[in-house]
This record gives C-alpha cells, structure tokens and sequence, in this order.
C-alpha cells in the first residue's frame, strides 16, 4: 500500500512538469528517521535545510510549517517510517534563469522503514571503490536534488552483489564520502573524516557524531583523506541519519574486525542520542 504524500499541504502524488525541481533539479531535500514517532535530528536537518535555502536563494517555508505538516502526514501511524522534505524553487518557465517572487513546492513523503540486516550494524558491510568521481563545486555542503553523481555511482555494483556501499572520491584522489552516506577513519586512536570543503555533503549524522565526540573528549581531525588512509585505519566506519553508523569490515583486500573499540563508543552514544534528541510529534 503506498503511503500518502503532501504536496504544498495538499494529499497529491502529482508535481507540475514545470515545476523547476523536474525540470532542473533546482531544489534541496532532507532524509528523516522517525521511530517510535520521534524525529531524531529534526532542528539539525532544518538547519541544514534554511542554511541551502539561503545558498540557492529560494524561500525557507519554515521549520514550523513543515513539523505541522510532517505531524498531519503521520496521522495516527506508530510504525518506524523514514521522511523526504522536498523543497524546490517551484514553478517556472523554459530556460535556467529563474522567476522572481516564485513560490517554493513542499513535498513531504512518508516511506517504509529499511530491511538492511541488523548484521551490517553488528558485523559490519563490504565496502568497494567507484569509479565515478566527484567534481569541485560551489554548493559543496549542500543536499541540493542534484545526485547524478551518486545515482551512477550506485550502478557500478550489482544488488546482488554483497556489496553494501561505494566509496567516492575527487578528481584529485582525495577520498570524499560513500553514496549515500559519510566516512570516518581511526587512525593512531583520532577519529579523522574527510574535509568537504570542495565536495560532497554534510551530512547531519556526520555533525553529530564529530559533536559526540569532541563532548567525550576524543581527538577528532577534518583532513583530506587517500586510499592509503582507509587501508592504514585501525576502524573505518560510514553514517547517515537512517542507517546510524555501519562499521565496514572489508575494503578492497583489507579487512577489519567490525565493529572496533572506538567504533562501539559511537555507536552506543548515537543510541543514547536517538532515545532523548530530536523532537516527539
């Protein structure tokens, strides 16, 4: 059964096609995990989403508005669900440049819990090189709707491969992120995870474990980070607000035991984080 979708505060499962977020994905979204109707890193994730608002110069509708929204979405729901918050410059015309006094669509759509293994958190996944590189871009940073990059990357394996997430890097061999999540080493007992001044996006799971840490006192770095690195790390692990943090046991011909010592830390203090933080609708 498909689960309901607002579109500007309407039930709709349909976006004009001159809607400038189809026609050239001039837009932002964000990725939410909810469970047990608790929202986990929800004024994190709007944050993120006024500061790309202001980047592209297109109308923050409010956290308000969208928690409101988000809240009638869920009705009566009770079952672990994840979140997309769609924002995009809205309806325009032929041709890049964009109308002025546009107003902004909101999607908000609900989706099924993901069935990835408990085993990929316990016993960690199988990491892999893409061949598809990121380019330097002004909006590094930024969850704008422009994934190409990824979306070619996530063809370079098969599902039925037991491949679980591609590693990406810059045209410089710098190591950026995976796919669809963030990357982080432990090096000599320092958490490190690549700088993503020039690429890739910030993820707010990212933030938050570097918050997490520096609070327990851990040495962490944001360094440009190569191959050598990843194969060098005592631990190597990669995050995203759904999944939490996957420890990676294998990459390339080099494996770890997964989780590691420091790797468990984090993970036990994500935990602790999705039980009390974020917001209850």
């Amino acid at each position: 059964m498909s689960m309901p979708i607002l579109i500007n505060g309407e039930i709709s499962n349909h976006i004009h096609v001159l809607d400038r977020g189809l026609l050239y994905g001039d837009g932002l979204f964000e990725t939410l995990a909810i469970r047990q109707r608790r929202i986990f890193l929800w004024h994190e994730h709007m944050q993120r989403l006024e500061s790309g608002c202001k980047a592209l110069a297109i109308d923050f509708p409010g956290k308000a508005l969208l928690e409101n929204e988000l809240a009638r979405l869920l009705d009566e729901r009770q079952d672990d669900v994840t979140v997309r918050v769609t924002l995009t410059r809205g309806l325009g015309r032929r041709g890049y440049r964009p109308v002025r006094n546009t107003q902004p669509s909101r999607i908000i759509s609900l989706h099924g819990w993901p069935d990835s293994p408990q085993e990929y958190v316990t016993n960690g996944i199988r990491l892999r090189r893409c061949d598809t590189r990121l380019g330097v871009s002004d909006f590094a940073g930024i969850k704008h709707l422009n994934r190409l990059e990824q979306v070619i990357a996530q063809s370079e394996w098969q599902p039925e491969e037991d491949i679980q997430e591609g590693l990406m890097l810059d045209r410089d061999q710098h190591v950026i992120e995976g796919t669809m999540t963030n990357v982080f080493i432990v090096k000599e007992g320092r958490l490190i995870t690549p700088d993503l001044s020039q690429s890739g996006v910030t993820g707010v799971m990212r933030q938050c474990i570097i918050d997490l840490a520096q609070e327990q006192g851990v040495d962490i770095e944001v360094l440009p980070l190569y191959l050598d690195d990843i194969n060098n790390a005592e631990e190597v692990f990669v995050t995203n607000s759904v999944i939490g943090l996957w420890p990676v046991k294998e990459f390339a011909n080099k494996q770890w035991v997964a989780p590691g010592k420091l790797t468990k830390n984090i993970m036990s203090l994500i935990e602790n984080k999705r039980l009390t933080g974020g917001i209850v609708l």
